[in-house]
């Protein structure tokens, strides 16, 4: 199977997925859902779902965790569920807001679904960064560069020890990087000037 035939056997799975534990809809109950990352671009090759939840800033408080915790602990193949309040302890260049990662079997594979609970407004959330807006308008051909480049990392190892996605579309969007290899030694130049 090649990795166009890769993201679409996920994409058609994270789809039912949401679709079967009603997920989607049980967070629209919460604020505005707004999917992003690579099921969104077209760029899978794991089983991971990005999800912005949009709220009032006022609504993340310690009651809400608590109240969105619940809900989630009542997903239908729920595995496990990690959770970081960086609303009431934030961090630099991280979402300030509540992050939930519950961790979901379906078709006999463990879903990761990252879930960030943010304002409209929060700079560091998917739906605010250039990148995803650079994301939505990519290319056939960038596209297949960046699952050959995301696959080919996974493979070897590189995509699960250091490398992000987030790295990987940058390098072929900005720096026109063709290949893992080429990958490899640009990120390590620009590790270094960090």
């Amino acid at each position: 199977m090649d990795v166009l035939e890769i993201n679409k056997v996920l994409q058609d799975e994270a789809t039912g997925l949401l679709d079967e534990t009603k997920l989607l809809d049980t967070l629209s109950t919460i604020g505005r859902v707004e999917l992003g990352g690579s099921y969104v671009y077209g760029t899978m090759v794991l089983e991971d779902v990005d999800i912005a939840v949009i709220v009032d800033e006022k609504d993340i408080t310690y009651d809400f965790r608590k109240r969105t915790m619940n809900l989630l602990l009542d997903i239908e193949g729920l595995d496990g569920i990690a959770m970081t309040d960086r609303a009431h302890f934030p961090r630099n260049q991280m979402p300030r807001g509540l992050y939930c990662g519950p961790l979901i079997w379906y078709n006999n594979r463990k879903w990761n679904i990252d879930i960030w609970f943010v304002t409209l407004d929060e700079p560091y959330s998917h739906i605010n960064l250039k990148l995803h807006k650079k994301m939505l308008k990519i290319t056939e051909g960038q596209r297949q560069t960046m699952l050959n480049i995301k696959y080919a990392a996974l493979k070897d190892g590189s995509k699960i020890n250091s490398v992000t996605s987030s790295e990987i579309y940058i390098a072929v969007l900005d720096n026109g990087i063709k290949s893992l290899t080429d990958f490899l030694e640009y990120n390590k130049r620009v590790t270094k000037l960090r």
